[in-house]
């Protein structure tokens, strides 16, 4: 009984300790899916231990809990569980004999059918600790302290002395006690899915409820070795009592419901504070930020990123669930010298700050990047995305001599590892000037507009400005600035899934349409189609031989659409289109041909194209020089453009090839542009 209390005060202790220091921890990382309100199931075998095991078989336990977690790493939890255990008798134990008949005696062994059930229910804290962010795996500490109930069986032994006298040697009523009663132990979880995790589970179960039982003392018994009935029922009667405690082996499921979590108004950087300075060699001890209320709505996760600003931008994360992480920590020993950006991402909301920047070598030059904006319209055919902003040069009052900017355009780094570009210097709004820096004198500032371009999907430019010390021409130096591009490219087409199939080019033998173009076309994502255009937006002849080109100054020669036969025709549901399916040529002088086919839908609800609508077009291709030499190849692009109901437009861009013999023809592998038109 010592030894039981012992355990379980070093255990309640322990995680008493570890629950009451979380919140002081700085932990690497979680394991997805655990932190917040989690409901758990498990089972396992449950083995008796101490005194109790002379008195009960190995069992069963069954359990569920529920948790609430207060941070990554800590929280509060209700435990059930039930211990199913068979009656075992207690002989050698009690030195009783063995149930069976003597030369003189008789026993009679007499138990009811249940067993011991123990149930217990508590409450209590547990410690949740896991290696890293990425690691699937995590181990929690916990003890719930409570009450438990107790029943036991009903058994009893009789000792008939030959016929005559007979008397108990064991007797335990049935009984039912409720007493104090804890669970504790640990659970290693093993990360199954983004809201469920396996784990295994060592159980301590004690139970302070005493379980009355009488037998007879047969010291005295045995004088021989051999048991004497006699003597037997001479020893006098004892009362005792066992403690039902348990040692359990569980496995079992936790399962977190997606955490409806507010978010918070802002998440600010307190520490190092924008455009901080500090001298290499002597750096800050830590990144500090906090939140502007509402406060997350469940346990936070901060993974925070500090950038290098230099031609190969270096980037250094660490995971926390504190408000705060250790220089060492983010850098892992990494040298830094120079100028940073850093921002801090809530890992559950999603909340970003704003960058900052830290500046750890003071220098004579400083430059920031900001009032990035969007030119209209901000993308070109290029795939470019063009882009305004402004960058303010300061020459700080620590230095002793004017600065000297050499590099006008300033340059623009590409962050992906390809060429850099120069900016442009523009006029600044509201002033209509456009101001190329040149020099600038100890304690001044300006700022420079700047025009400049990134590729599609960039979020970030970095602007290099190359200057010297006038007081030392000869070093040339850079200094760098890093900052976040925003938005400029609609992404309505992002839902829209144009398929195009049984896409097929083929010659027809016609002097007014050489080329035919069929395809079915299915979109989803989409509201219904009020409109369609087909446009020709590129022909090229490519011919083995400059002499196999053909010159003509006439439109049916020029590869345009052909109103000839049913070109421009859509056959599927034709009824649901103006003029039964076929489209409006484009056609300027009358001749019957045109660049673009345009279709609209008779009916004010449009067309659902989730079910496919065959298109048909004809064109007529220039020919080439008749002779046997001459081979070459025709390819033609058209942009399909789809205007919903809800006048939302998206393009996508198809090209085909077609031999010069015009025998044979494919559609080409290019990739689709679902450029959106506004």
């Amino acid at each position: 009984m010592k030894k039981t209390r012992t355990v379980l005060g070093v255990l309640f202790l322990l995680s008493t300790y570890l629950s009451s220091n979380a919140q002081q921890k700085s932990l690497d990382g979680f394991t997805p899916g655990l932190p917040g309100h989690s409901v758990t199931i498990y089972t396992g075998p449950s083995f008796p231990i101490g005194k109790f095991r002379e008195f009960a078989k190995l069992g069963l336990n069954l359990g569920v809990s529920a948790d609430y977690a207060q941070s990554a790493h800590f929280g509060w939890g209700l435990d059930i569980n039930r211990q199913i255990n068979s009656f075992k008798w207690p002989n050698s134990y009690l030195n009783l004999p063995e149930t069976g008949t003597g030369p003189n005696y008789t026993i009679t062994a007499v138990q009811s059918r249940s067993g011991w059930a123990t149930t217990t229910l508590g409450i209590g804290p547990w410690w949740r600790f896991t290696p890293s962010a990425s690691s699937s795996f995590s181990y929690t500490l916990y003890t719930k302290a409570g009450v438990s109930t107790v029943k036991s069986p009903s058994a009893s032994s009789t000792l008939n002395y030959v016929n005559i006298q007979s008397g108990l040697l064991f007797n335990m009523p049935a009984q039912r006690k409720t007493a104090f009663g804890v669970t504790t132990g640990a659970r290693f979880y093993f990360g199954v899915g983004q809201n469920l995790n396996f784990f295994i589970n060592p159980q301590y179960v004690y139970t302070s409820a005493k379980i009355i039982y009488e037998y007879r003392d047969l010291t005295n018994a045995y004088p021989r070795g051999s048991f004497n009935a006699g003597l037997a029922l001479e020893s006098p009667m004892v009362e005792e009592y066992v403690t039902p405690n348990y040692f359990n082996l569980n496995v079992g499921l936790t399962y977190t419901p997606k955490a409806k979590n507010r978010k918070p108004a802002a998440l600010v950087l307190k520490y190092p504070e924008n455009g901080a300075v500090y001298q290499a060699g002597k750096p800050f001890k830590h990144f500090k930020w906090k939140h502007v209320n509402p406060q997350p709505g469940v346990p936070a996760m901060y993974k925070v990123v500090v950038t290098s600003l230099s031609r190969n931008p270096q980037s250094f994360t660490a995971y926390t669930s504190s408000s705060q992480v250790s220089f060492e920590e983010v850098f892992k020993g990494a040298k830094m010298d120079g100028k940073y950006t850093w921002t801090v991402t809530e890992v559950n909301s999603g909340l970003k700050s704003t960058p900052f920047t830290l500046k750890t070598i003071q220098s004579g030059l400083d430059i920031q990047l900001q009032n990035i904006s969007c030119v209209d319209p901000a993308f070109d055919n290029q795939g470019k995305v063009h882009y305004t902003g402004q960058v303010l040069l300061s020459n700080s009052a620590n230095n002793t001599g004017a600065i000297t900017i050499e590099n006008t355009p300033f340059i623009l780094q590409n962050l992906d590892g390809t060429s850099p570009v120069n900016a442009t210097f523009v006029a600044c709004p509201g002033t209509g000037t456009v101001y190329q820096p040149g020099v600038l004198n100890p304690n001044t500032s300006v700022t420079a507009c700047i025009a400049f371009t990134r590729p599609i999907g960039a979020s970030q430019a970095l602007v290099e400005v190359m200057y010297h010390n006038n007081n030392a021409p000869a070093i040339s130096m850079n200094e760098v600035s890093l900052d976040s591009l925003p938005n400029c490219v609609c992404t309505m087409c992002d839902d829209w899934k144009i398929d195009v199939t049984k896409a097929q080019v083929s010659a027809i033998a016609s002097d007014r349409a050489n080329a035919s173009i069929t395809q079915d076309i299915t979109i989803s994502g989409s509201s219904n189609i009020k409109k369609l255009k087909a446009e020709i937006i590129y022909m090229n002849q490519d011919v083995n031989y400059p002499d196999c080109y053909t010159c003509t100054k006439h439109d049916d020669q020029m590869g345009l659409f052909s109103r000839f036969g049913n070109s421009g025709m859509i056959t599927t549901q034709s009824s649901k289109w103006q003029n039964d399916g076929m489209g409006e040529l484009f056609d300027e002088n009358q001749d019957d041909y045109g660049n673009s086919f345009t279709w609209c839908a008779s009916d004010p609800d449009g067309v659902d194209f989730s079910s496919s609508q065959r298109l048909k077009l004809l064109i007529n291709l220039p020919g080439i020089r008749g002779l046997d030499c001459c081979t070459g190849t025709y390819t033609v692009c058209v942009r399909y453009t789809f205007t919903d109901v809800q006048c939302k437009s998206c393009s996508y861009v198809r090209c085909y090839s077609l031999k010069s013999d015009l025998k044979s023809g494919e559609v080409s592998e290019t990739s689709e542009d679902q450029t959106p038109k506004n």
